[in-house]
């Protein structure tokens, strides 16, 4: 290992002490990091060595890909012994964390899947450009307090505010005044997830919004206002919503309202769910929808502006 003449390093020397004799370990720590010229772990894979800790167990002792084994000694025992209460939302919680680990997709692999949704943005037929306020089709303008809202009653409508007495912000005590995205009620934003040969893989979109970067972000299986939900737009309903606004033959997961954004929006909330259907459950699934895992969500993650943000609130319950 060759470091940069900038760096300041020193060589340190560990000794273990194990049942099977004495070993040593030899690194560098470093201002820029620590290198270990050598280690030693149950398995030589990241994952399956988190897997082991939370197992308790030898990787070669795995019987499942993502179900943790209740045997003796294992992480759960552990926690029991040491007075933490076992229940169906620890129990998820753990198996989760597995899930979060490593790629157990059944049919995508995750190029397979950026491929899909680059290709998506490439052949979008969407345009977006920008107007007038007054050339806006069905949105007027009220002439008294200039207000702007859709000739429905619906979606929502864009009002003014005076914010005062704002000693922990910015600008001090004087405060300022703004726009503000109000009368929006509260949508659903919902994931539905099914398991796939004992697999959770949860079912996503490739959503155009006007405002988007790049056009589609990968959003949730149902992202719809109650206008959307009531077709105020004289459309459709959106594909999935029955799982959601009706769930009769799904298990729900999860299901809280939570804030939007309060600078943007004026007390707005959105109802936010994990839904789960049976395994033989058919779904007829179009081609703007994809299959992925939790671990596929996590590392998308990492590529700017791809995941949209509905999507990274409801796993934050995972």
């Amino acid at each position: 290992m060759k470091f940069l003449k900038s760096e300041k390093c020193r060589k340190v020397r560990t000794i273990y002490k194990l049942s099977i004799g004495l070993f040593s370990q030899t690194s560098f720590e470093c201002l820029s990091g620590t290198y270990f010229s050598n280690a030693f772990a149950s398995v030589d894979g990241t994952g399956l060595s988190l897997r082991a800790i939370s197992h308790s167990l030898y990787p070669t002792k795995f019987e499942s890909k993502t179900k943790l084994i209740l045997q003796k000694n294992n992480l759960f025992d552990i926690l029991i012994k040491n007075g933490y209460e076992i229940d169906p939302d620890v129990t998820g919680r753990i198996e989760t964390m597995v899930e979060s680990i490593r790629d157990d997709n059944q049919l995508y692999k995750l190029d397979q899947i950026i491929k899909w949704f680059n290709e998506k943005r490439k052949n979008s037929d969407m345009e977006v450009k920008e107007i007038d306020i007054n050339e806006l089709e069905k949105w007027n303008v009220n002439e008294k307090t200039g207000n702007i809202s859709h000739e429905t009653g619906g979606f929502f409508e864009v009002i003014g505010v005076k914010v005062s007495n704002t000693f922990d912000r910015e600008v001090g005590k004087k405060g300022w005044s703004q726009p503000i995205i109000a009368k929006n009620p509260g949508g659903i934003l919902g994931i539905l997830i099914k398991k796939i040969n004992g697999i959770p893989h949860f079912l996503l979109q490739a959503k155009a919004e006007p405002g988007n970067i790049g056009k589609l972000q990968l959003s949730p299986t149902l992202q719809a206002t109650t206008s959307n939900l009531l077709k105020a737009h004289g459309g459709i309903r959106p594909k999935f919503s029955e799982y959601f606004d009706n769930p009769k033959k799904a298990k729900i997961i999860y299901a809280k309202w939570q804030s939007e954004d309060g600078g943007r929006f004026h007390l707005k909330s959105n109802y936010n769910m994990i839904v789960e259907v049976d395994e033989d459950e058919e779904l007829d699934i179009p081609d703007s929808f994809i299959w992925v895992t939790l671990y596929q969500i996590k590392q998308l993650l990492k590529i700017e502006n791809f995941v949209g943000p509905h999507i990274r609130g409801i796993i934050s319950y995972l």
